[in-house]
């Protein structure tokens, strides 16, 4: 009797879900080493924004000789119209809705909680 041999053309069905399962492994630990880095990189931005609001106060300082800054207002999308030294007491808002709170003493360390 004569066998037949069939020639393997294609994968079979349990190559093709180790395969798969092998590519969830490794998406799944990407995107929780990804999600750490846009953690970080947030923080690195609200740290940022703080360091911005100092300068500008100090430079406001610097150039007016004057140090009462209850006559600045900081308006944004979440706060009503507040003074300056108010709005450093709060959180601060960054584009996506999301916050953190960021304080900094005078003259100027920044801290993040």
């Amino acid at each position: 009797m004569k066998k037949m041999l069939r020639e393997n053309k294609g994968f079979s069905l349990v190559e093709l879900l180790v395969a798969i399962l092998i590519m969830a492994v490794i998406a799944g630990t990407a995107i929780t080493l990804f999600g750490g880095v846009l953690n970080s990189s947030r923080e690195n931005a609200d740290k940022e924004t703080a360091e911005s609001i100092k300068r500008a106060v100090l430079t406001y300082m610097n150039s007016t000789n004057d140090v009462a800054l209850s006559c600045l207002a900081v308006t944004s999308a979440t706060t009503k119209s507040k003074s300056l030294i108010e709005y450093l007491g709060l959180e601060i808002t960054i584009p996506d809705n999301t916050t953190t709170d960021v304080s900094y003493d005078w003259p100027g360390t920044v801290t993040t909680a």
